[in-house]
């Protein structure tokens, strides 16, 4: 088994657990991180009943984030409450300290090659989605976006497969189009595909993507920056990774 090159910050953090179990029911529970990383987390003194592969919620502070479970520590060994999580959304950390960006990481290797085409961006922006075949249209916010599609907040999520038409409300743009739903994740939303977009509805999300790309590239550069400084000044090296 490789060792991780992600830098990992030895920290203590109250955070909420949350997510559905496998009956569908909601849960939430306290828990503490152990060490963080700007891409995950071990969290320790959990006792709902997770499995690897599982998607949770963490909230931390006022910031909350989709993570998949990684391993889980067996009962009755020093590791039992203890999960490894990665998050669902790589370079958005959510946990207030200085962490160094990562390196490669060949400690998770799932054997497959990256499938996404395009980058995707954070994004809360509003959406109305309607579904074939439903009465009503759904209302509520995006977490992310890129030109194949984007990822809508839900509770209840959709099937995987499903039809449906969204608009988007990018500031004062609004685009339209037809979609499918890709993956759905319970107490967490749906990911949706892009299908058959319009030239002008595509040109208005490049203009939108290019803009948002360019100040996410420079808000990273100077975090970056900041985070080292802060490393620097405390004299403190990255720590390692305890698995």
């Amino acid at each position: 088994m490789g060792r991780r090159k992600e830098p990992r910050k030895e920290v203590r953090l109250s955070v909420k657990l949350w997510g559905t179990d496998e009956k569908s029911r909601p849960f939430i529970e306290s828990a503490f991180t152990r060490n963080v990383s700007t891409d995950g987390a071990l969290v320790e003194g959990v006792q709902q009943k997770l499995k690897p592969g599982e998607s949770v919620g963490i909230t931390c502070g006022d910031k909350k984030g989709r993570f998949k479970v990684v391993w889980v520590g067996e009962p009755g060994t020093p590791r039992e409450g203890q999960i490894g999580l990665e998050s669902a959304n790589k370079g958005k950390c959510i946990f207030d300290v200085a962490v160094e960006a990562p390196g490669p990481d060949p400690f998770v290797h799932t054997g497959r090659r990256e499938r996404r085409q395009f980058p995707r961006f954070e994004c809360d922006a509003s959406m109305e989605l309607r579904v074939e075949g439903a009465p009503a249209p759904i209302r509520g916010k995006l977490s992310d976006i890129s030109m194949g599609g984007c990822y809508v907040q839900m509770m209840m999520p959709l099937r995987v497969g499903s039809k449906v038409d969204i608009s988007v409300w990018l500031e004062a743009v609004k685009i339209s189009t037809a979609g499918m739903v890709t993956s759905s994740h319970p107490g967490f939303g749906s990911g949706i595909k892009f299908i058959g977009m319009l030239p002008a509805d595509r040109e208005r999300l490049q203009g939108y993507l290019k803009t948002h790309a360019a100040t996410a590239m420079e808000r990273n550069r100077s975090g970056l920056g900041n985070k080292r400084a802060a490393g620097a000044a405390a004299g403190s090296g990255p720590s390692k990774f305890i698995r």
